[in-house]
């Protein structure tokens, strides 16, 4: 995993591939449900979604994890998912700063006072 990359966007990737157990730490998968981890990261990625309104509440989160029974809503796109890598040659401070903004509209650069 490049650092730059993050863990949502990680995750996210691994979901789309329908390869989310990849996440996981090789010694977590001897003794877990990957049943109920799909289930646990498919909730964690619908409490990211872009558009608040689509995130579900505390109450439905609940709801997910006690009924097993219950579908759940397939999540779209994170809203933080990074789309490209970062350039390693930039620094995060000064005039080459590195551009966290993933719409490329503003940038906000912090310098010591």
């Amino acid at each position: 995993m490049n650092i730059a990359e993050g863990l949502l966007s990680l995750v996210w990737r691994q979901f789309c591939n329908q390869t989310p157990l990849s996440v996981l730490d090789p010694k977590m998968k001897e003794n877990c449900s990957e049943s109920e981890v799909i289930r646990c990261i498919q909730i964690g990625l619908l409490c990211v979604q872009e558009n608040p309104d689509e995130r579900p509440t505390i109450s439905t989160i609940v709801s997910y994890l006690s009924n097993i029974s219950l579908e759940l809503p397939s999540p779209r796109e994170p809203a933080f998912f990074l789309h490209a890598k970062m350039d390693p040659t930039k620094t995060i401070a000064g005039e080459s700063s590195s551009s966290f903004s993933v719409n490329e509209i503003s940038e906000s650069t912090f310098l010591p006072r």
